[in-house]
């Protein structure tokens, strides 16, 4: 987080017509809002929320994206013991995901054939927080789980570590197309991976920052 600040605070003194974030940090990142409004330049937050009524925000159908991971899943298990394995607390789509893997399991788990045994915050979406998780998670439940929603794909990597050190492989959705994924998902041990065409977002990243600087105003930025 302190090495994007001093990013960005070089980049404004060299000289900007407009800026795209994708925060380590959201909270962390506010002075870099505060340099930009000083210096007239517009800010666009990708990915990850910036709270802040002076930056608009860009981002995937992120409700769309936890109901593929869902649905996916649910298509190969479709009653069990379900994990979700949710990203940092502090981080909107964290929500937006789980809305979305709600739509897709919420009635089978308002049914009783799909049990939710566990459901945790990892902060940073880190996996190795996802790992030491989901140990914890397996042993509580004496390895009685049938199912793993995850969140993005780095945690699905530590999900699959521990599942794998206990002899265990079961289905498991991620997100990001991230290589390492494509690999367990073509090796059997991830069930499904989202990838989100981020040149799309470039493409509207690029025609909004266009309008910000002409001086248009926007009532929204439409999600891709």
């Amino acid at each position: 987080a302190e090495k994007q600040l001093d990013d960005i605070r070089t980049m404004l003194a060299q000289g900007l017509d407009a800026l795209v974030i994708h925060p380590v940090d959201k909270d962390a990142v506010a002075p870099a809002v505060q340099w930009a409004a000083e210096a007239g330049v517009p800010v666009i937050a990708y990915d990850r929320l910036i709270e802040d009524d002076r930056v608009f925000y860009l981002t995937f159908d992120n409700v769309g994206v936890g109901r593929t991971i869902a649905a996916v899943v649910k298509q190969e298990v479709p009653e069990g013991n379900y994990v979700i394995i949710k990203g940092d607390p502090g981080d909107a789509n964290s929500g937006f995901l789980r809305d979305g893997m709600e739509e897709i399991i919420g009635p089978s788990v308002t049914g009783g054939t799909i049990r939710i045994v566990a459901e945790v915050n990892i902060d940073g979406w880190k996996p190795e927080g996802a790992y030491e998780a989901m140990t914890k998670i397996l042993q509580d439940n004496g390895n009685q789980v049938d199912a793993v929603l995850a969140q993005n794909d780095g945690m699905a990597g530590g999900v699959a570590d521990a599942l794998a050190a206990q002899g265990m492989n079961v289905p498991l959705g991620g997100q990001d197309g991230d290589p390492l994924a494509i690999n367990r998902v073509a090796r059997g041990f991830q069930t499904v991976s989202v990838w989100k065409n981020n040149l799309e977002l470039g493409k509207t990243t690029g025609k909004v920052a266009g309008q910000l600087a002409d001086g248009t105003p926007l009532d929204r930025v439409t999600d891709a």
